[in-house]
């Protein structure tokens, strides 16, 4: 477990101040590891023990490990639950009932990445392995602007085109209950422009149509395959 935490853009300013947002990592920890279970709250606990699946009660654990981490030192592991809306969206509540961050959470196989905005607005996270994908699955969140890119036989690009649409789905709080073609990148470069369609743009422009940076980059777990990080957030505040 490591924690790699920045202020990513010094440039938006909320309240005066940079604004930041962590990313943290966990290791993928096994279910029933006691080592993982010390930062549950009891509330937290119970949720975990309810999870009937041995990978999702690890995917769980990992990623409470993973939130919390990126907290410190503001806040100790007990200090705040890691729980979900109904929509599966997870969310922070402080036990003092203080002001929570916003946050985001993403499994592989390897592990769960969290993303938190400290001091921001919604924030969305997304980490895969690399891998060729078939051209009838591109399709399916590709649009044909997207597709002229160089797609068909480049697993790296079609790898983080994927995490990039996730990310910006999750800040939005859509995630996959959208279609993935609704959000649309201009380019793969860094901080790429997106621009949202149907739903997700509806989404948009209900939060205010806050303007959405990106950042990614090319990563891997300790002796781990390669994976694809992807990260959206805002400075605006709804």
């Amino acid at each position: 477990m490591f924690l790699y935490n920045t202020a990513l853009a010094p440039d938006s300013l909320v309240d005066g101040k940079p604004l930041e947002v962590r990313l943290a990592f966990c290791g993928r920890l096994a279910g029933d590891e006691s080592s993982g279970r010390a930062w549950l709250t009891p509330e937290e606990e119970r949720r975990w023990k309810a999870l009937a699946c041995e990978k999702r009660r690890a995917d769980w654990l990992s990623g409470r490990v993973a939130a919390k981490r990126a907290l410190m030192p503001e806040l100790a592991a007990l200090d705040v639950e890691v729980l979900n809306e109904n929509s599966g969206r997870p969310f922070l509540r402080r036990l003092d009932g203080g002001p929570a961050a916003q946050i985001s959470i993403s499994h592989c196989a390897e592990g769960a990445v969290c993303a938190v905005s400290i001091n921001g607005g919604p924030v969305g996270v997304d980490v895969e392995t690399v891998a060729p994908r078939a051209e009838r699955v591109v399709e399916l969140y590709a649009h044909d602007s997207e597709r002229r890119a160089g797609l068909a036989c480049d697993a790296r690009k079609q790898t983080l085109l994927w995490t990039l649409k996730e990310a910006a789905l999750k800040l939005l709080g859509l995630g996959l209950t959208c279609d993935p073609r609704d959000a649309r990148l201009r380019s793969l470069e860094p901080d790429a422009e997106l621009a949202f369609f149907g739903a997700a743009r509806r989404r948009w422009e209900d939060l205010g149509r806050p303007a959405i940076r990106s950042a990614w980059r090319d990563w891997a777990w300790s002796a781990g395959s390669p994976c694809m990080l992807s990260w959206c957030w805002t400075s605006e505040v709804p």
